[in-house]
């Protein structure tokens, strides 16, 4: 009988507890059932996960700026998608699990163990099963709802460990009987050196920061289930054999395709998402240790980026590296903004009660949009007005924060929307414009030339002018961060578009700020063209922008 099969024999008797029979079974059936049988047995069940580890994880998607998710009553979230994410979360903890006995089982039934005697393979094994934490000398045993991955598997590491219980021993373990040694509390408590071994090492040897990235795309139902009839890996596969038996605690759950899991992100669960991964080099030189995964939507816009420093956070030492590639790539910037305001959120967090805060840290203050609790717990007893007078250089008399404050002054920043047309004709009627900063949407359906309009400067929200036709001397606002409605205006002509534009809507067509701007010059070369015609006239007041801005009367 081969070394991995008297492995599996043994390890199938101390299993079940109770005397059976051995079935019979091939080689590799045996080996497959008792694979599942240490699942069964030391794998956590859904129904055994605490709250606690879901707490954990929607504290965590708050404090990486995904807004606030409800993953312990997922049915009462804001988030009709928190019932996937919660399956999400359940499947990836279970299979990170799976994946960490995967590894000691498969190298302990190959032949590249086979000059492990058998008492170290089922010490070492047993260990890993049974401990689910180490620290300063004391193992904590595994129980039912144990959120922890099992130990990672270290080759050198494990020689090393059985070496040193050889020296405690004092000779070959061979010569005792493995029932009772393997009983023995002494001989069981010795694991704890493969964890002080492993933690000498990562001390004394530190991991390459010499890598490479590597590309992992989204793929449909029917690429994937085509694949597998072709004895190919799916491109989920290939991902989780990259990551596998490394306790990264990434997700990768749901971020390929459809078939693997949930299909969704935490932002918004309709996004494509590929995924780029940075490996470096292990003691032989091959790339292969994952150490940074970016999610991607299908038109490179960076959703998260997560390391396999404490909380999945990237480690310092490759800050660097990362910087480096957001930087080439389109969309990185956006990202990069995105976490250093994160950055300065946890060092506001930290001292925020015993100093004054920077204009900086104010600006964040007042314009972070996702839910976390430490800007709310911040924002607690400050005198609103006042800060945001700081913020935009005004006095606190210019700050709204009510609708009644339109009326009483020429505001900088008016806190809310203005989203009906009476609330526009009371404020001109008590001698005012509209505010220079509106943060969310102004909306004035009645509208219908821009004589004597003049807008904010930025609206945060949506900008709608939706009966506007005509405009030749239209001055937008230079920001408007959602969308803009200008649908029925009849000509781009003359008009001043924003430099900051979410999609703009336009003769019934949905077009991006690069996009209306090539449509006002090529309705501007028709005009000078002569395509439009005297007839046309009636139809458009196009022609007559034209004339406006031709004679430079716009």
């Amino acid at each position: 009988m081969s070394s991995s099969e008297q492995f599996v024999k043994v390890l199938y008797d101390v299993l079940k507890e109770e005397e059976e029979q051995q079935p019979v079974l091939s080689k590799e059936d045996f080996s497959q059932m008792v694979r599942e049988l240490c699942y069964a047995k030391y794998v956590v069940k859904e129904h055994d996960i605490p709250m606690s580890y879901y707490k954990s994880k929607e504290e965590k998607m708050t404090i990486d700026g995904h807004g606030k998710h409800n993953l312990v009553k997922p049915e009462n979230s804001r988030y009709l998608y928190d019932v996937d994410l919660k399956k999400y979360y359940t499947q990836a903890l279970i299979r990170e699990q799976k994946d960490g006995i995967d590894s000691w089982f498969d190298y302990f039934t190959s032949e590249e163990s086979n000059s492990i005697p058998l008492w170290a393979k089922m010490w070492a094994f047993l260990g890993v099963l049974k401990t689910a934490s180490y620290h300063q000398g004391v193992m904590e045993p595994r129980r039912d709802g144990e959120t922890s991955f099992f130990a990672r598997l270290d080759k050198e590491v494990l020689e090393k460990s059985i070496k040193e219980v050889k020296k405690k021993f004092k000779g070959d373990l061979s010569r005792y009987n493995l029932r009772v040694l393997l009983r023995l509390k002494t001989f069981k408590d010795l694991f704890g050196i493969y964890f002080e071994e492993y933690q000498k090492k990562v001390e004394k040897t530190p991991l390459s920061q010499d890598g490479i990235w590597v590309d992992f795309y989204h793929e449909i139902l029917a690429d994937s289930e085509k694949k597998k009839k072709q004895g190919e890996k799916t491109e989920f596969e290939k991902l989780h054999d990259t990551v596998k038996g490394f306790n990264t605690g990434w997700k990768i759950e749901g971020i390929l395709n459809k078939e693997d899991s949930v299909y969704h992100y935490i932002d918004d669960p309709s996004k494509v998402v590929n995924c780029r991964i940075y490996l470096t080099k292990d003691e032989t030189g091959n790339y292969s240790i994952p150490r940074m995964m970016m999610t991607l939507s299908h038109w490179e816009e960076v959703l998260d980026v997560q390391g396999i420093g404490p909380n999945q956070k990237v480690e310092g030492s490759l800050e660097s590296i990362l910087n480096e590639k957001l930087n080439s790539m389109k969309y990185g910037e956006k990202y990069i903004e995105k976490k250093y305001d994160l950055d300065l959120l946890d060092r506001m967090y930290q001292n925020y009660q015993i100093r004054e805060l920077t204009l900086e840290e104010l600006t964040l203050l007042y314009s972070y949009s996702n839910y976390d609790p430490r800007v709310e717990k911040m924002k607690r007893g400050r005198d609103r007005r006042k800060d945001l007078a700081i913020v935009y250089d005004c006095t606190p008399e210019e700050i709204g924060i009510e609708k009644e404050d339109l009326y009483k002054h020429q505001l900088v920043y008016y806190e809310k929307s203005i989203i009906y047309h009476d609330m526009y004709q009371k404020i001109l009627r008590c001698g005012f414009q509209l505010p220079k900063i509106v943060k969310y949407g102004v909306i004035l359906p009645n509208v219908t030339d821009d004589k004597d309009l003049i807008l904010p400067d930025v609206v945060g929200g949506t900008l709608a002018l939706p009966r506007l036709r005509r405009g030749h001397q239209l001055k937008l606002s230079r920001r408007v961060y959602t969308c803009l409605d200008i649908n029925n205006l009849e000509t781009l002509v003359g008009v001043e578009l924003p430099e900051v534009c979410g999609l703009i809507y336009y003769h019934n067509k949905e077009l991006s700020l690069k996009e209306a701007k090539q449509l006002q010059e090529e309705e501007l070369a028709r005009m000078t063209s002569g395509e439009w015609q005297e007839s046309d006239i009636h139809k458009t007041y196009g022609m007559k922008a034209f004339w406006y801005y031709k004679n430079g009367l716009s």
